[in-house]
């Protein structure tokens, strides 16, 4: 992605670099784990354990950012892969 704008001379201002389908922590592990054959568990901490532990800073593990990738779309960039799945399984050998 910063390749393509910084290739392309007509393609100027501020994009986010983000996958067209964003997906969890939970879903990217889920993803890597099937790919590799093996079985993950998750666990889930309690949001008041993290506040208690990190105070304020625990807020930046629950935030959720809505970001888009229609500005680097729309100016012709293309994606290699549609899915996590896709993704994760040209990194393996």
């Amino acid at each position: 992605m910063i390749m393509f704008q910084a290739d392309d001379e007509s393609v100027r201002g501020i994009f986010n670099a983000a996958a067209p389908n964003p997906v969890s922590q939970s879903e990217l592990s889920q993803a890597i784990a099937t790919q590799m054959g093996i079985s993950v568990l998750t666990i889930r901490t309690p949001k008041f354990l993290l506040h208690a532990a990190m105070g304020e800073r625990a807020s930046v593990l629950f935030n959720s950012f809505n970001l888009s990738s229609d500005k680097i779309q729309g100016a012709g960039y293309g994606f290699q892969y549609k899915t996590i799945a896709q993704a994760v399984a040209d990194l393996t050998p």
